[in-house]
């Protein structure tokens, strides 16, 4: 009973939360078409989404499921890559966070990542890197 229980949480895990992240996204993009958003906004909300949802899925597999590669992999690009990403992305939503909720709310997602994931470089990695 135990194994039939692991491996249905592993696939709730696993495929529940990215199918919801998905939906949301597309319903999202419909409404800001609906608003006449600029189209490139939706790209920038594709960037988000993944990262957010990474950020979900190694949450949701550390507190809930095994440790795995893939889940450290995710960690790593979530301490040591995406905050580069969501800041050069923060900066380019810079000029346009004025111009409606959706370029705001865009702009304050990828900066509050940034800012929080750049901290988590400096603590995790920057050490680990001055020893070698």
């Amino acid at each position: 009973m135990y194994q039939v229980w692991h491996n249905f949480l592993g696939l709730v895990i696993n495929l529940i939360p990215p199918l919801l992240g998905l939906l949301a996204y597309f319903k999202l993009c419909k409404v800001m078409r609906r608003h006449d958003v600029a189209r490139w906004l939706a790209l920038a909300y594709f960037i988000i989404f993944f990262v957010y949802g990474g950020f979900l899925m190694v949450a949701l597999t550390s507190l809930f499921w095994e440790w795995s590669g893939m889940a450290s992999i995710g960690t790593l690009f979530l301490i040591a890559i995406a905050p580069f990403i969501m800041l050069v992305l923060a900066v380019i939503l810079w000029p346009s966070r004025t111009k409606n909720k959706f370029s705001s709310y865009a702009f304050s997602l990828c900066a509050i990542y940034a800012l929080i994931g750049g901290i988590a470089f400096a603590i995790f990695l920057i050490p680990i890197h001055s020893r070698g």
